[in-house]
C-alpha cells in the first residue's frame, strides 16, 4: 500500500456535498461514496479526482469505506447500522444495503475492523472484522491502534498476574472476584480477545477487600482494619479460587504481590517489603520497612520482581537495584528510589510494560520497559482512553474506569517496541472498583 501523505493542495470536485445529518463523504482505496447515497466513478491514480459522481439507493447520515478493501458501512438518520454487500474488485457500489442489528450514531471501518459510538457516546467494536487473523489489523506503523472498545461490567480495582494472567478484582462494595478461564497469549502473538483468553465470567470469592493483588506469590487482599491477607493455594500457575485467607501481619492501605516478595504501603504512607514467601510460606517471613519516601501505592512486576511507585503528591518513583537472583541482600529491597519524570496517581508493572493513569484518568505507557526490559524506560507514551486503575498482564493490560466499568486492551505483543500501545480494548462484564492481573 502507498504511503499516507499530507499532499500538496486542494483539487476541486464537480458537484456539492456536506457532512451534516443527511450527507457524509468517506474515501477507499479505489472509490468513493457520499450519501444521499453518491458514488464517485473512475478514481484511478492517473485521475485521483474520478469522473462522476452515481446515486446510491438508500439514505444514510453517515458512511465509511475501508481503504483495503473498499468495504462499506453506515449508520442512518436513527441510527441503524448498515452494510453493503456485493462489493467486489469489479464491483465497488455493491448490490443492496444489509442492516446489522445494533444502533451507532457514527461506524468507521479499516484495517483495524469495524468501531462505532451510540448516542450514549458508548465505544463499540465489531468482532472478527479486523483485517488478519488475531490482530485486528493494526501494525507497527500504527502501534496505538484505534479506540478503547467497551464491554459491560464493573470494578473499582483489577489486577492481572504477570506470570498466568489470571485476574482478580474487588467492587465498590469490597466483593471479591476472580475472572475464570483465563489464560496467557501466545509469545510474540496477539491477544485476539476471543474467549477463553479474556475469561468467561466472574466468579464472586468468599471474602472482602479494598485492594487486591496477584503475583506469583498468590492472591493478597487488604481485609477490614486495613488487614492484608494471602489466599491459600493461589501461588503458581493454577487457574484455581483458592481456599481460605490466612492473616498476614501488620496493617496496610496498599498491597502488591511479586514473586517471593510483596510491598506494602500503610496508612502513614511508609512502604514496607515481606520476603520468604513460598509454598511452604505462603505469608513469607517478615516485613522490612524501606524509606525515607512517603509513598502512597506500590506496583511490583512478578517476573522481574522491579518496584515502581507514586507518592501521595502523584510523583512516580522507581526501585533501583532489585536484582532478581538467590544469595543477594538486596535482590528483593533494592537499593533506592529514582525519581521519574511525569505524574501519576497509579502505577502497574509487568510483561506487557509500566502502564499508569494520572489525575485526570488519562492513560499512559512506559517507553522501553515491556518484554522483560529492566530499568527504568526513556519516556511517557499517551494512549487513548480514561481509566482510574491500571493493571499491567502478560499480553494483556487491564483497568476500570470512574464509574466501575471494566476494560482489557487486547493485542500485545512480547516482541514489539510498543508492545502495550497497539490493541483495542474490550469491556467486560460486571462491575468491580479494583482489579489484578
Amino acid at each position: 500500500m502507498t504511503p499516507a501523505t499530507t499532499g500538496s493542495e486542494w483539487l476541486q470536485v464537480a458537484g456539492g456535498l456536506k457532512a451534516d445529518r443527511c450527507r457524509n463523504i468517506a474515501s477507499s482505496g479505489a472509490s468513493t461514496l457520499a450519501i444521499t447515497s453518491m458514488s464517485r466513478n473512475g478514481i484511478t491514480a492517473e485521475t485521483p479526482e474520478g469522473s462522476d459522481w452515481e446515486q446510491i439507493p438508500g439514505l444514510l447520515k453517515q458512511v465509511s469505506v475501508n481503504p483495503a478493501t473498499n468495504e462499506v458501512w453506515g449508520v442512518n438518520s436513527n441510527d441503524n447500522i448498515f452494510r453493503r454487500v456485493g462489493i467486489t474488485s469489479t464491483n465497488y457500489k455493491g448490490v443492496s444495503w444489509q442492516q446489522i442489528a445494533g444502533g451507532l450514531k457514527w461506524v468507521s471501518v479499516g484495517q483495524a475492523g469495524v468501531w462505532g459510538v451510540n448516542s450514549n457516546d458508548v465505544i463499540f467494536y465489531r468482532n472478527e472484522t479486523g483485517n488478519g487473523v488475531g490482530t485486528s489489523g493494526i501494525t507497527a506503523e500504527n502501534p496505538q491502534g484505534t479506540e478503547w472498545d467497551r464491554i459491560s461490567g464493573g470494578l473499582k480495582q483489577v489486577s492481572v498476574s504477570a506470570t498466568t494472567n489470571h485476574v482478580w478484582g474487588v467492587n465498590a462494595n469490597g466483593a471479591i472476584y476472580r475472572r475464570a478461564d483465563t489464560r496467557s497469549p501466545i509469545e510474540g502473538q496477539p491477544v485476539t480477545g476471543r474467549l477463553p483468553e479474556i475469561g468467561s465470567a466472574w466468579r464472586q470469592i468468599d471474602g472482602a477487600g479494598s485492594a487486591i493483588d496477584i503475583g506469583s506469590a498468590g492472591v493478597w487482599v487488604i481485609g477490614s482494619s486495613n488487614a492484608p491477607y494471602a489466599r491459600q493455594y493461589t501461588q503458581g500457575q493454577s487457574d484455581v479460587d483458592g481456599y481460605g485467607w490466612d492473616r498476614v501481619d501488620g496493617e496496610l492501605t496498599d498491597i502488591s504481590v511479586g514473586d517471593g516478595v510483596a510491598w506494602g504501603v500503610d496508612a502513614n504512607h511508609v512502604a514496607h517489603v515481606r520476603t520468604g514467601i513460598s509454598r511452604d510460606a505462603p505469608t513469607g517471613t517478615g516485613w522490612s520497612t524501606i524509606g525515607p519516601l512517603s509513598l502512597r501505592q506500590i506496583s511490583v512486576n512478578s517476573v522481574t520482581n522491579e518496584a515502581w511507585a507514586v507518592a501521595p503528591n502523584n510523583e512516580i518513583y522507581y526501585r533501583t537495584g532489585v536484582v532478581h537472583t538467590c544469595g543477594s541482600e538486596n535482590s528483593a529491597a533494592g537499593i533506592d528510589w529514582l525519581k521519574i519524570a511525569g505524574s501519576l496517581k497509579f502505577v502497574s508493572t509487568g510483561p506487557a510494560g509500566v502502564w499508569g493513569v494520572n489525575g485526570n484518568d488519562m492513560i499512559y505507557y512506559r517507553v522501553g520497559t515491556n518484554n522483560g526490559q529492566v530499568g527504568e524506560g526513556s519516556s511517557w507514551q499517551l494512549v487513548e482512553g480514561r481509566l482510574a486503575q491500571i493493571s499491567s498482564g502478560n499480553g494483556y493490560v487491564w483497568g476500570v474506569n470512574s464509574v466501575n466499568d471494566i476494560y482489557v486492551r487486547l493485542g500485545i505483543t512480547l516482541r514489539d517496541t510498543y508492545p502495550a500501545l497497539r490493541k483495542m480494548a474490550l469491556r467486560i462484564p460486571g462491575k468491580l472498583a479494583r482489579i489484578t492481573a
